[in-house]
């Protein structure tokens, strides 16, 4: 029941997370829709400004509907960008009917040939048809728009100007590509922002689920320890006081109070352990090795395993978040020991190589494999993973492999300096 609680917890945290990503994501698109229904209405001015102004050659009745018709579904998306009804998916089918609007427009117009040289059409509305794609946080969106733009303007500039401007047409052209080059490069940085924001939202969340996680376990690690341990002498030594009810000649009852006061001096040493694993202040004064110590000496206790340990205080003097790591690698280590391995020898190490600190913990029980440590990660058991995270956000390493003559050997690596 523990285990499921942890993992409906992560899913649960992951869930909230891609809720929250799917809002950023979804405010992100309302607002380039709106910023789009702006230069959409801009593009419209400018080409009817074009048409009204720069030419002195009347038109027909077609180049004037259809930039009325350009005019309206300009203000219609206007209004649907405004009230957030316009489909995100649909901002591609958009930009292209922008473009096949536009070019009708110019096209029915004669807009390709009235100004001579197609070049300046690239100082209209051509030129604004992929900044109008690039709001969007979709890069081939951009890109397919860019390429749409191009071939639009140089199929309709090329069959209009004459043959001495064509290669001014395919100047121009290659000038809307780089604009839209541009755009696309932008539209990359704008979605790769968002992709790490994503990252980041999902990070966080898995991490207070994890601290929650830790938390619980931790509880259930203090709970077991006084339960198995101070409990079970205190309740000994309970029976033994009640023996001395009884009547019992001196020297039994004498005995009796001395098996007494034996267990209440045991009882005494795991609290200390106990409260030692919570805070470790040896950890504090006495030093890495010394702390490590005390943490072997009452897993072996608890566990029934010779120990064995070569531990080095390194000097100089540890910073305290390195020392907090290994302790913290250590006790993880050992807890895990005790609980699953069924070991019956146990090595501790701590050796200093250059600028890294070492630290080994291997046993000759029963072993883990990758995909008992993968089922055990599924279940919500993410004390080693999260051992690893910490470790490796710190610049080290955590490996756990199965040792070739049985059991586990967990191997961390850090740098003197991980503050």
């Amino acid at each position: 029941m523990a285990s499921l609680n942890k993992a409906e917890q992560l899913v649960r945290s992951a869930g909230a997370a891609s809720l929250t990503v799917e809002r950023v994501i979804t405010q992100h698109s309302h607002s380039a829709a709106k910023a789009q229904a702006v230069l959409r209405l801009g593009i419209v001015v400018l080409v009817a400004t074009e048409l009204a102004v720069l030419s002195d050659v009347p038109y027909s009745a077609l180049p004037l509907a259809l930039l009325g018709a350009y005019g309206l579904w300009a203000c219609a998306l206007t209004v649907l960008a405004w009230s957030r009804r316009l489909a995100v998916a649909a901002a591609s089918v958009v930009l292209l009917a922008d473009l096949v609007l536009l070019t009708a427009v110019l096209t029915s117009s004669g807009g390709f040939e009235r100004r001579g040289v197609g070049a300046s059409l690239l100082d209209d509305a051509y030129l604004l048809i992929p900044p109008l794609a690039a709001f969007q946080i979709k890069p081939r969106v951009t890109a397919l728009v860019a390429i749409a733009s191009a071939a639009s303007y140089f199929f309709g500039a090329g069959r209009a100007v004459p043959d001495n401007a064509r290669p001014s047409v395919i100047v121009a052209t290659l000038y809307l590509l780089a604009v839209g080059a541009a755009c696309v490069l932008i539209s990359w940085i704008q979605n790769a922002r968002v992709e790490t924001i994503t990252a980041l939202v999902q990070d966080r969340s898995r991490l207070l689920a994890e601290a929650v996680v830790i938390e619980e376990r931790e509880r259930q690690t203090l709970a077991e320890s006084l339960h198995d341990g101070a409990l079970q002498s205190i309740l000994a030594a309970r029976q033994d006081l009640e023996e001395t009810r009884e009547p019992l000649s001196a020297r039994e009852r004498g005995e009796a109070l001395e098996r007494v006061n034996s267990t209440l001096r045991e009882v005494a040493r795991q609290l200390r352990a106990t409260a030692s694993s919570l805070h470790p202040t040896v950890l504090e004064h006495s030093g890495l090795a010394t702390a490590v110590r005390a943490l072997g000496e009452a897993a072996a206790q608890r566990g029934k395993f010779s120990l064995s340990l070569d531990l080095t205080e390194p000097t100089p003097e540890l910073d305290a978040h390195t020392k907090q790591l290994l302790f913290s690698a250590a006790r993880e280590a050992l807890t895990n020991v005790v609980k699953h391995a069924r070991a019956t020898r146990v090595a501790v190490s701590t050796v200093v190589e250059g600028e890294v600190v070492v630290l080994s913990v291997s046993d000759d029980g029963r072993g883990i494999s990758t995909q008992a440590m993968e089922h055990s990660l599924s279940q919500g058991h993410i004390g080693i993973a999260s051992q690893r995270l910490r470790i490796e956000s710190a610049g080290g390493t955590m490996a756990v492999s199965r040792r070739p003559n049985g059991g586990t050997l967990v191997t961390v690596t850090l740098p003197r300096d991980s503050g």
